[in-house]
């Protein structure tokens, strides 16, 4: 039975082809999708404490200092 659940909720977590989009790698992404992102974080998580907010902060950092 453990089994059986644990497939059904696989199935279940899978998200439909073409309704998630494929997540970037912050070094590939522009200032716009960095930025999406940040807003995306700071209305879910409430601030900019977890490791990803930290990355995606420095990258933005990187794509200002460049322009």
């Amino acid at each position: 039975m453990a089994k059986e659940e644990k497939a059904e909720q696989a199935v279940a977590e899978k998200p439909a082809e073409g309704q998630a989009s494929k997540r970037l790698k912050i070094s590939s992404m522009t200032i716009e999708q960095v930025e999406k992102e940040l807003k995306n974080i700071e209305k879910t998580m409430g601030g900019f404490q977890s490791r990803y907010a930290c990355h995606l902060l420095s990258r933005k950092k990187e794509l200002k200092g460049s322009s």
